[in-house]
This record gives C-alpha cells, structure tokens and sequence, in this order.
C-alpha cells in the first residue's frame, strides 16, 4: 500500500482486524509460511502504511509495510501492529525483528507467538532489546483479546498446527441439503448451494495446498478444482486423488484436472501402478479387504511430500473416512435451504455412525452465517 496519512485515528483493535484483512491477502502463495499482515500508526494513532507478505521467498509483511514509507523520520513514535511475531533468524529473508530493531518505532504488537522454535520469542526479545515496547496482543488488549485471538488463531491454523503437530492440516469442505445429502444416488449433486456459496468455496479452496477428492467424485464429476479466482489464473494448485485400485488411471491424462495443472500437481494415493516420468506422483499405499486407504498413512506421505493443508471435498465416503477416523482439523459446512430425503439423496456421512450417543462427535460453538441463500458454519471438532 502507498504511504498514507489518514487524519482518523485507528484504534488497536481497528489495527489489528486491518492486519488480518491483509494477511488474507497472501492465501495461496506463501505457504509453507503462514499468511501474515502488518499495520503501522503513526504518533497519532493515524495510518501510516499496511503490509502483507505476498509470495514465497518475498518480503514479509513488516518490510513490505515498511519499504511504502518514503520518509523514515514519520516512524518516530510509530506503532506496528503485526499478526505474528517478527522473525528472528535468517531463512529466505533476513529477520524483521532485527530491522525492526534499528528503527524509532516506540511500540510492536504482535498477534500470535510464532511456534517454530528458530523464532518463538526471540523476535520480541531482540526487539525489546533495542528499547522498544513489544508484547503480543493478548498482552496488550485483554479487554478485546478473546475475539481478536480466536481470529488470530484461525488466520493461521494450519500453521500452527503444522509446526505445533508436525502433521498436515485437514479441512472437510461439505455442501448439503438441509437434511445433510450432498445429492441423489443417481449421481447427480449440481448444484445444491447457491453461487454466492460456491464463490466463497473457491475462496477456501485458495488457502489449502491441496484439494482431496476420492474416486468416485473424479469418475462421476471430471471435476478442475482449480482456483477460480482474480489473480490465480496461472495458478495450479495440487490434488489428491484417493483411487485405491486404480480405477481412473486411465482417465486421468485427459481430465480436467489434468487440463487445469501439471501432472506433477496430482498425487495419486493408489495400491497400485507405479511413477511414470511426466505423470502424476502416485502415493504407494496398502488397502484393507474393503479396498480403504489407509487415512493417517496418507497424511503422513502428504507431509514428507511438503503438503501442509488439504482440503477434503469429497465424496460421501472419503468424507466419512476422516470423520470415523477422527482425522480433520476443521469442518466447512454449506446448508441449502431445500430438502432432498432419504428415498434418493446421498448423505454425506453415509459410511460414518456412532453405535451410542456418547460417542457423537461434537464440535465447538460455531457462529453462523449468512451467504446468499444458503447457511456457512465453519466448526472445529472438540478435543476427547
């Protein structure tokens, strides 16, 4: 953003919300790295420059805030608010807190202490070191740091998780009916939410590494699962085709999602076949009697081949797979206000059940909302 002075002043929370929105910004194009925002006040409390980091291996977000601002004397007494602590170690950019450090800034605000363990409170520290107020954002605002936090938290979740588990991050992406079918039996699932639901989907599907679909959607849909968004017209993101027989090998060359990414951008999670050069990465996997992948042994492949997130969008039964399996992080359900019944409709949990109540699933509190026509609930599974 160009250097700016805007004459109304900003308060902490209003700072830090416009941190987030930038971080947003970067979904899609900075991972492994988290997505990370920078705001900067001036004495006054009046906004100076934003920043967010844009792409992997390009500045972070403090400096892209910072390179905005043609005279450095406006960063006296200035306040940066930033999403997560400043890096203190070299990686593919020198660290923020130590060009931070060696400016007149009076305050940093930090969202989140950054897990890994080459900056975790280092960054603050080097900070503090050269005289200048840093505390993260629970410190600082405990009137306002719940709210702040929880976005804080999610802005980052998988990278969090990612450092805390060493595990990738699975999200669950479902579109229902209200009474929970993703479509007929026949087949047909088009289209039960509205656009405005499919937009924000595409919009989810931009913060994930890689979208995981099972064999039976490829065969059914021949579906692209690219980005369809401004701004990712070049980009391919990957996919996870979990296909345990090798049923549609021999379709894959001449899909759509072979049409809209390299070959290389497609992991195959197969008992079967083996690499060939120029085609897809196949995942090598054993099957139980029932043909099902084994889900935990995949993730643990998807890290290794630096897949830090996925993003499961179907069908029924890979859908039920992590729910039996308990292997999901969070959950992103779209409800269309219309009912299909159990006579023909497909549920999305068809292949998943609990013999008692007491063994349900139960998901944290969730804060609905409104998109178009259709109800969003984004939910987290609680803890056993």
């Amino acid at each position: 953003m160009a250097e700016k002075i805007n004459s109304v002043p900003y308060s902490p929370s209003e700072a830090m919300r416009l941190a987030i929105a930038e971080a947003k910004k970067g979904h899609g194009w900075v991972s492994p790295n988290p997505v990370v925002g920078c705001v900067i006040l001036d004495g006054q409390g009046r906004l100076l420059s934003t920043g967010y980091h844009k792409k992997i291996g390009g500045p972070h977000a403090e400096v892209e805030a910072l390179q905005s601002i043609s005279e450095p004397a406006r960063l006296k007494g200035a306040h940066l608010f930033v999403t997560l602590e400043p890096c203190a170690h070299f990686g593919r950019t020198p660290p923020c807190a130590e060009a931070l450090a060696k400016l007149p800034l009076k305050e940093v605000t930090y969202g989140l202490l950054d897990p890994n363990p080459k900056v975790s409170g280092r960054g603050a520290e080097r900070i503090r070191a050269a005289g200048i107020k840093c505390s993260s954002w629970s410190e600082f605002s405990r009137e306002h740091s719940r709210e702040i936090e929880a976005e804080l938290n999610e802005l980052c979740e998988a990278f969090l998780y990612n450092q805390r588990q060493q595990k990738t991050f699975v999200a669950l992406k479902v579109a229902t009916s209200l009474d929970g079918y993703l479509g007929l039996k026949s087949g047909e699932s088009k289209w039960i939410t509205g656009e405005p639901a499919r937009q924000m989907g595409q919009e989810l599907r931009a913060q994930y590494d890689a979208v995981l679909i099972g064999k039976n959607t490829f065969l059914e849909d021949d579906p692209s699962l690219n980005i369809r968004l401004p701004g990712f017209e070049k980009h391919q993101n990957k996919v996870v085709l979990i296909d345990p027989k090798g049923e549609g090998i021999s379709k894959l060359v001449q899909s759509n999602l072979a049409k809209n990414r390299d070959l290389n951008k497609i992991f195959l999670a197969t008992q079967v076949g083996d690499a060939i050069e120029g085609g897809p990465q196949i995942v090598k996997l054993k099957a139980d009697s029932a043909g099902k992948i084994d889900l935990a042994q995949l993730l643990e492949l998807l890290w290794q081949n630096e897949i830090k997130s996925v993003f499961v969008e179907g069908g029924a039964g890979t859908f039920s797979g992590f729910l039996e399996k308990k292997l999901f992080q969070r959950l992103h359900l779209f409800m269309a206000p219309n009912l299909i019944g159990g006579a023909h409709g497909r549920a999305w949990t068809e292949s998943f059940g609990s013999e008692r109540l007491a063994e349900r699933l139960e998901f944290g509190e969730a804060k609905p909302l409104q998109v178009g026509r259709d109800l969003y609930l984004s939910l987290k599974p609680t803890k056993d």
